[in-house]
């Protein structure tokens, strides 16, 4: 093994034991802890409930690293219930630790539902066509239309489609060009929302939703923290 390697599994190893001494500080702290989902993960929209949220704490992590954390059975949790949020720790989830009580967390994220461009890979919610004819743009845009497929031509300075163009079909993945024409003509076909499956508070567990193996999480291109 070489250095390179040996130095990247320290590193990884190193990771692994923040995180979970981190997560068992964490549980020290606080009252309640709750697993989150997102079908959509933007890193905008979680820095404003970081913020509100001072008062608390996000992890995302390994799901296997926080389970240990945590404790796996009811022999090893480090609370009370605890075991029952590592079981559920599956698919693409965080964990929150908060002082806060359900109501109050429920409600919060109630107002925190928010509209945003899909991603290439996402799929597509519902079907979208350019007509034939003018196009809403300034004609610096035509070569940047052009990248992404659609077929524009700039004539007496007036940008149009030459003919018909079908940008996508609902359940049918987005290309990266297509994903650049849906936010050049502002169609949101994302939605950020955090919906909370599990809590533990003060001991006690409660599972409030469940979601499909097929749901998975679209994270955003930079790490979140």
């Amino acid at each position: 093994m070489s250095r390179e390697q040996q130095g990247r599994r320290v590193a990884k190893k190193e990771i692994k034991n923040r995180l979970i001494t981190n997560i068992q500080e964490a549980a020290q702290k606080y009252s309640t802890v709750f697993i989150f989902y997102t079908p959509v993960l933007r890193s905008k929209f979680m820095n404003i409930i970081r913020k509100d949220w001072r008062d608390s704490i996000f992890f995302f992590g390994s799901n296997k690293v926080m389970q240990v954390a945590l404790g796996r059975t009811e022999q090893d949790e480090i609370k009370p219930g605890y075991h029952f949020i590592a079981e559920r720790l599956k698919g693409t989830c965080g964990l929150c630790f908060t002082n806060k009580k359900k109501e109050e967390i429920l409600a919060y994220f109630k107002t925190q539902i928010h509209d945003d461009f899909a991603r290439s890979g996402s799929v597509a919610t519902m079907d979208f066509v350019v007509p034939e004819g003018p196009l809403p743009f300034e004609g610096s845009l035509e070569l940047h239309l052009r990248k992404n497929l659609l077929p524009v031509e700039l004539k007496d300075g007036i940008l149009s489609c030459k003919e018909e163009y079908v940008v996508c079909k609902k359940g049918q993945k987005l290309t990266p060009q297509a994903a650049r024409l849906l936010e050049y003509f502002d169609i949101k076909m994302a939605v950020f929302e955090i919906r909370v499956l599990s809590i533990v508070q003060d001991g006690k567990f409660e599972e409030l939703e469940s979601i499909g193996e097929d749901e998975t999480m679209q994270m955003e291109e930079e790490p979140i923290n």
